[in-house]
């Protein structure tokens, strides 16, 4: 018997990759998606599965990124334009991979929230253009230059909005996927430490081995910096959300795979992702009796 099911799929960079092998998992035991709701990676995914992109497809373009594709993918500016990265080859990459453009056009319900950065207000996306919805979505602020659409400057859905299970209308069981655990801010927050060391050694450990990588001679020590402590704001503001919204979310089943070890920008780690994804899928199932 076919289990129809809505889906909030979180935000968490590299992480989220996991999500395919949720998917994946979720398929195989008989369920079916007929809602999606998604935040920054999450809407990437999200839009991609509910256009009719099948699990299998989205599995060889996770896996099969290298270092390389990252940095193909990254055009980068000036850090005064708010972020280093333009998005605008991430806008091109969605386009050939996505076969429908507007959300009407999807196979299956879908929604993603981006944050509109003068009101600081989560804005919900579900009509309209679907490439514009996705950028805005996953503008991860410092990072990606802030999405200026229909004359507002969006950032990253993560900001106000991480794991949107109140984005899914249809009275389905709803099962909420987290990516990101939190686990490098709360070892911040409870440092003894100084603030400025604090900061140093919280970016040192998850930002700068792979930023370094990418960015070589194209960023110095300043700008990098500038970039980490963004990041770094923005993902304390994402801990007491998603905090909130997990304890407090009215969905059915929350999985959460075990993807602490992967950077935010290691999408060269895409399979050990995926693979995380299927695990906590499968123990999630397992252990779930509807």
């Amino acid at each position: 018997m076919k289990k129809k099911v809505s889906i909030a799929l979180g935000s968490g960079g590299a992480r989220g990759i996991a999500h395919i092998g949720v998917l994946e998992v979720l398929e195989k035991n008989g369920f079916v998606i007929d809602e999606i709701s998604g935040s920054s990676i999450g809407a990437i995914i999200g839009a991609l599965y509910a256009s009719g992109v099948s699990v299998g497809i989205l599995t060889t373009i996770a896996v099969g990124i290298s270092l390389h594709k990252v940095m193909e993918l990254f055009d980068f500016t000036r850090p005064k334009n708010g972020g280093i990265v333009k998005g605008e080859l991430i806008e091109e990459f969605l386009e050939m991979l996505l076969p429908v453009k507007k959300f009407k056009d999807l196979k299956i319900k879908f929604s993603c929230t981006a944050t509109d950065l003068e009101t600081g207000k989560p804005v919900v996306f579900n009509k309209g253009d679907l490439i514009p919805a996705i950028r805005a979505s996953i503008s991860i602020p410092g990072f990606f230059v802030p999405y200026k659409y229909k004359s507002r400057l969006y950032i990253d859905g993560g900001v106000t909005n991480p794991v949107p299970v109140d984005l899914l209308k249809k009275r389905n069981f709803k099962i909420a996927v987290v990516v990101d655990d939190y686990s490098l801010i709360t070892k911040f927050l409870k440092a003894r430490n100084t603030l400025e060391e604090k900061i140093k050694d919280m970016l040192n450990e998850r930002f700068y081995p792979v930023l370094k990588f990418f960015h070589r001679d194209r960023l110095d020590g300043e700008k990098l910096n500038f970039l980490n402590v963004m990041t770094a704001t923005i993902d304390i503001m994402r801990l007491e959300l998603a905090k909130f919204k997990v304890e407090n979310t009215d969905a059915d089943l929350v999985i959460q795979p075990d993807v602490k070890s992967i950077g935010l920008l290691a999408f060269h780690e895409g399979g050990k992702s995926y693979k995380k994804g299927i695990e906590a899928a499968d123990s999630a199932v397992n252990n779930l009796k509807l």
